[in-house]
């Protein structure tokens, strides 16, 4: 069993042991109910990408605190026979194959990783440090070795867990503001936004020029002659993360790449999605401080639209 990363292609290959086989059938099993059933006349073996069959059902959560039940995954298995003729009919040859059920995580690999991400044991971070203010607790995942995932809480002035370096951060301005988001290996991460916090609204909508004519050529000077409609509007925020490590760039990248993100504001659990499509990475040398400005768009319309 294996926990693969499902944003990233997975391929899984079958060959028939005998050598003689016309076609295949692969029939595909999620969360123990099967999904789907596939034929192939591709003779003595089969290659299928099980990625998009399998991120259909992974569907991660955010409720204000960490939870492994919210991380998202699903349970995907694999049952594989041969034929010795076209479409899956006539005869059976040798046995089914069933090898053991992977768990599927909504992560990925990058283009010069190559395919087939399978998530490492330890800390599911691409560093190994993180910022967090003074006097918070926190919380990150971890892989074991025997492929449970486990939640690494740690106290309000611990400085390192898990081989992980807390970076304790200063705040005395501004109010930190927590963001959530699914990283590259499909679990939750904190990541926080230190210095100025600006917050915007903005108004769409759609409008027509009505005729207001009444039938003896008169019109009422207090009616509207262009009509508003559907009109509605989106809060947008613009963080700054104050000065952090020159390490912190993977962290900004999969922020920006995450499909899933949400931030804490006033205790509130806000979805949000990154407008910010472009960063200028920076680094100690030709910039001396690091720090980055991303823009978030609230993932919801003001006036509710929810049918």
């Amino acid at each position: 069993m294996a926990n693969i990363g499902v944003r990233s292609p997975y391929f899984v290959n079958f060959t028939d042991p005998v050598g003689t086989a016309v076609s295949s059938k692969v029939e595909v099993t999620i969360n123990s109910v099967l999904r789907y059933t596939i034929v192939k006349n591709t003779g003595t073996s089969v290659r299928i990408d099980i990625s998009e069959l399998a991120r259909d059902y992974v569907t991660p959560s955010y409720i204000g605190s960490f939870s492994t039940a919210t991380v998202g995954t699903a349970t995907i298995s694999l049952s594989v026979s041969f034929w010795d003729t076209v479409n899956a009919t006539g005869t059976q040859i040798g046995t089914t194959q069933t090898p053991a059920s992977d768990t599927a995580y909504d992560g990925y690999r990058y283009f010069n990783q190559g395919n087939n991400f399978v998530l490492p044991a330890g800390p599911l971070l691409s560093s190994t440090s993180i910022y967090a203010p003074q006097n918070t607790t926190g919380s990150f995942y971890v892989m074991g070795a025997g492929g449970t995932l486990a939640i690494e809480t740690y106290g309000a002035s611990v400085t390192s867990a898990s081989g992980i370096t807390i970076k304790r951060q200063q705040c005395d301005k501004y109010t930190p503001i927590k963001c959530v988001f699914i990283n590259k290996f499909g679990v939750h991460q904190e990541f926080y936004f230190f210095t100025k916090k600006t917050d915007s609204f903005s108004v769409t909508g759609e409008n027509y020029i009505s005729n207001i004519v009444a039938g003896d050529g008169t019109y009422d000077t207090r009616r509207h002659q262009i009509v508003d409609f559907n009109k509605n509007g989106k809060i947008n925020y613009s963080l700054n993360t104050g000065f952090i490590s020159e390490a912190d760039n993977a962290y900004v990248q999969e922020l920006m790449l995450s499909e899933q993100v949400w931030l804490v504001l006033s205790g509130s659990v806000v979805p949000v999605r990154p407008l910010t499509t472009s960063v200028q990475y920076k680094n100690s040398l030709n910039d001396k401080l690091v720090s980055y400005t991303v823009e978030f768009e609230q993932s919801n319309n003001v006036i509710s639209t929810v049918r």
